[in-house]
């Protein structure tokens, strides 16, 4: 054996006790390891809060499985007070019309669209039990369902949601907005560019149909000693044409009120048949804040909403919106 071999084998031999003890040190302290200055033992790290921390989506499996669970808490109480699932012979119940966050704008990140678009199914589903249950008269399930789903929806639902309950709360009180103490009820009416003001007074020979219920196309109780003002102008001398003083009085014929109301109006902007349907809105809305009882008839004739058709502008190319002019080749 050469001489460098022979002091490798001397090197070898006296370091492996060495290696044993610090092998064995290593093992036995492990366990116990701190680092150089410090008596503490280590601190633990505590359990996640969700479930889901490990998963790449921790935000949306956390929200799905907790508006889950509500949900199905929700329908075992509909089930057991006979309320959910409907019948197939009802039809379907239309809820009140909602927006949703965005999916920028949700408190956890959604990785595609088919996510956010499976996470608003959800919340739909939601809002059409608490609406079934609004219904049913079980309060405390449409309350719990709604309140799962408020951190979803946008601030304006939320402004409209609270307007509701105040006006709810309003009519359960006895109040009507829009009405004076002296009787007088006042409303707002839009049609294309023009916009209309109305305020109604009960005529002196009407106040007798005040205490009539009204009738759809009941107009043998119109009384017709009533005066109608539109810009300071009688109705005839501000509209030539008999289809635009008709849809001022349409309210008032389809009510069976006729006669039962002086009005006064202003209006704005627009042409004749612009301001006609302003005032025909206008009047209507009136006219259901100071007799409720009417509120259905002019409900179903539409006259509560506005008109939403508006004049087309002209294109570019074009002769008007739609017209065009003739093609000649040469």
């Amino acid at each position: 054996m050469t001489a460098p071999a022979t002091r490798a084998l001397r090197l070898t031999s006296a370091l492996a006790p060495l290696a044993r003890a610090a092998v064995a040190g290593s093992s036995r302290h492990a366990s116990t390891f701190t680092p150089s200055g410090s008596n503490r033992p280590p601190v633990r790290q505590g359990r996640p809060d969700s479930q889901f921390f490990f998963t790449a989506k921790e935000g949306l499996s956390d929200a799905t499985y907790k508006l889950e669970a509500v949900l199905a808490a929700a329908e075992r109480t509909l089930r057991n007070q006979h309320i959910w699932p409907l019948p197939k012979e009802l039809p379907y119940l239309q809820p009140s019309p909602t927006a949703w966050l965005q999916a920028g704008a949700l408190p956890f990140r959604t990785r595609s669209h088919s996510d956010y678009r499976l996470f608003i199914e959800l919340l739909n589903k939601f809002h059409h039990m608490a609406h079934v249950a609004e219904q049913a008269g079980s309060h405390d399930v449409a309350a719990t369902l709604e309140a799962a789903t408020l951190p979803y929806q946008q601030a304006k639902m939320k402004i409209e949601r609270e307007r509701l309950a105040a006006k709810k709360a309003a009519k359960a009180a006895g109040e009507v907005k829009g009405i004076d103490e002296l009787g007088r009820s006042y409303a707002m009416g839009r049609r294309k560019e023009a916009h209309a003001r109305v305020w109604l007074v009960p005529s002196a020979a009407g106040r007798a149909a005040l205490d009539q219920p009204a009738l759809e196309g009941d107009e043998t109780s119109a009384v017709p000693q009533a005066e109608i003002l539109i810009n300071h102008l009688p109705l005839a001398m501000h509209f030539n044409r008999h289809q635009d003083r008709e849809a001022v009085l349409r309210p008032f014929r389809l009510s069976g009120l006729l006669g039962a109301y002086n009005v006064f109006a202003l209006v704005r902007g627009g042409g004749n048949s612009g301001q006609a349907g302003a005032l025909n809105v206008a009047v209507a809305r009136a006219l259901a804040q100071i007799r409720p009882d009417a509120h259905g008839v002019l409900h179903n004739d539409r006259s509560l909403s506005r008109d939403p058709r508006m004049v087309e502008r002209k294109h570019t190319g074009l002769a008007k919106a739609r017209k065009r002019y003739t093609w000649v080749k040469r």
